[in-house]
Formats: C-alpha cells, structure tokens, sequence
C-alpha cells in the first residue's frame, strides 16, 4: 500500500519529524511491513510531483485555529485533497488558541472559520491530539477520536543511541519566534525567557534547542546551548534526560512513557496534547520560579495508548474498504 503523508517542511520545525516518526509506527502496527512512505511537504505544495498512492495521511501540529483556513497551510491542504479520490485521514490533528482566549470564544469557531467544517468534510476518518480540538469537531459534526499524539511512539522508528550520562535538560523555547509569538506581549515573553535561564542556571542544567533564532538569543543571554539538527541526535539527548524543563510540547512528549520527571511551560493551547497523556503543566503567569519539585512524570500507559491506536485505526481503515 503507498501511504502519503501530508507534513511540513522538514527544517521547519525538528519535532514535527518525531510526530511523522510516530505516525509511522502506528500505520506499520494496523498494516504490517507492506506499505511505502511518501513524504509530500507543505509550504511550499510541489503538486506536479504529487505521487501515486492508496491513502492520505495528514500528519499532525496544528490545524485548528482562529482564522486557520485563510492560512497557506490551509491552501495548500484544500489543493492537494481535491487533487485525489482515495481515502484520507487526519492523525493527529491539534489546536492552538492563545491562553488568554475565552473557552467560549474557541468553540465558536465555527462563525470565525466558516469553511473549517467543508475542510473536515474531505476526511474519511480524524483522529485529534487534545479535547479541544475534539469538541470543535463535534461543532462542525464531524466525528473525531481524541487519542494521545503519535509522536510518542516515535522512539520506536528512530535509529538513536541513548546517552549514559544523565542530564539535567532545559529545552530552550523562545515564543516569539514560535506559532503564538504575534498574540503575546513583551511582559510575558521576557518572563517565561527568564524563569528557563534561572532555572538552567540554579540547577546548572544542560541546555538545548533546535532554533537558530532561539540558540543565538540563548547565547546572548549568556547560556551554554547546545543546537541540535538532525532527529537521532536529539531523541539520543532527551532519552538521556535526568529532568526535563520544557518550552516546546515534542521535547516533553519524547519522555512520556519513560518515567522522567519533567514539565512543560506552554504558550498556548497546544500544551493540551502533553496534558492529555498525563504531563505536568506549568503555567508561567502564576509563578516567580521553578524548582525540582515541580516536575513530575507521566502517568502514562504506553502499552494501553498504543492498543488504543491499533483498534481504532484498523476501525477506520476497514471503513474506507482498505482493509
């Protein structure tokens, strides 16, 4: 079976590579070795190159929120599924609204983002990462199946060595280089920056990212980071981890079913999808530091989550006739 999957481009954002990993595994579980890959990236849709192929698989990172359709992502969505006929699914699929944004207000997207529920309507079948995300497809009828994010069975896929040395880890996230940088104030960056660096530095933490933005502002600030580049080496530094204080929700998902005391500091909604397997959340506006203490491990059964994908999945895949 030739399988596309749909995802970004690949040095956009390193983790999105962990959640195409994690996809992988679970399609492999439900259909066996007899399947062939084909990466089609987006932003920027090559279409003319657009392979032959038995099934859609639209990776997940966010694809739902305010004003989403009007986004070149979105476009480039729309493209590639009037292009085809065969069967497609969303796995996955998250949302990501500012924090201060009224409940309220994110459910009503539908009034906001009145081709959402057309967009949803091409999929045979979605299964969605975070709550949130499952009650706004359930405005726009259309049912969805809220199961942990796959990129936590992306450890399974890659070919890493984990490290002996143990580390006190500090994943660096600057958000105003991130999704949500254009919604948040200078008061609120300039805090959740500097409760990382304390933290790093009162508990003399190794500290890594994945951002050039990020690693040169980390520098200026007068931390020793570590860039990583390449999905090996970073999956063979967090499975190295000790602890692990955490800005972005893929440094923290890597560690779910691993039994590290960690915590993720989130900028928006998406800090659903690590909450959602157990994950402690720290919510930066309500605290002045960070100690141990206040990181946890998951309560998280991996063998339980993964049986979990493997019934579903078949389920959905029967439906479309491909099993």
């Amino acid at each position: 079976m030739k399988i596309i999957l749909f995802r970004p481009q690949p040095d956009a954002n390193l983790n999105d590579t962990f959640i195409e990993y994690g996809t992988k595994v679970i399609l492999k579980e439900v259909l066996g070795n007899s399947i062939y890959f084909q990466n089609v990236y987006f932003e920027p849709l090559n279409v003319e190159t657009l392979p032959s192929h038995d099934l859609i698989v639209v990776c997940g990172t966010p694809w739902i929120w305010d004003q989403c359709t009007k986004s070149i992502k979105y476009q480039e969505l729309m493209t590639l599924l009037n292009q085809s006929d065969k069967p497609k699914i969303g796995m996955g699929l998250g949302s990501c609204f500012p924090l201060e944004m009224n409940f309220k207000a994110k459910l009503r997207i539908k009034s906001r983002v009145p081709n959402l529920d057309y967009v949803l309507g091409f999929f045979d079948y979605v299964f969605v990462r975070d709550k949130l995300a499952a009650k706004i497809c359930k405005t726009m009828a259309k049912k969805a199946k809220l199961l942990c994010c796959p990129s936590v069975f992306a450890k399974e896929f890659i070919n890493f060595l984990p490290l002996r040395e143990k580390n006190d880890l500090v994943f660096f996230y600057a958000p105003q280089f991130g999704l949500s940088g254009g919604v948040l104030n200078n008061n609120f960056v300039k805090h959740y920056i500097d409760l990382q660096v304390d933290y790093a530095r009162k508990y003399q933490a190794k500290v890594i990212c994945i951002n050039e933005d990020e690693f040169e502002l980390a520098n200026s600030i007068g931390l020793n980071v570590k860039l990583f580049k390449t999905p090996s080496e970073l999956a063979s530094e967090l499975s190295g981890a000790k602890t692990l204080l955490s800005g972005r929700v893929h440094g923290c998902m890597f560690t779910v079913g691993a039994c590290i005391p960690a915590a993720l500091l989130p900028v928006d909604t998406r800090f659903l999808t690590y909450r959602y397997c157990g994950g402690k959340i720290i919510m930066t506006d309500k605290i002045s530091n960070i100690s141990y203490k206040d990181l946890h491990p998951c309560k998280f059964n991996y063998i339980n989550e993964k049986k979990k994908w493997k019934k579903f999945l078949t389920f959905s895949l029967e439906s479309t006739g491909l099993l």
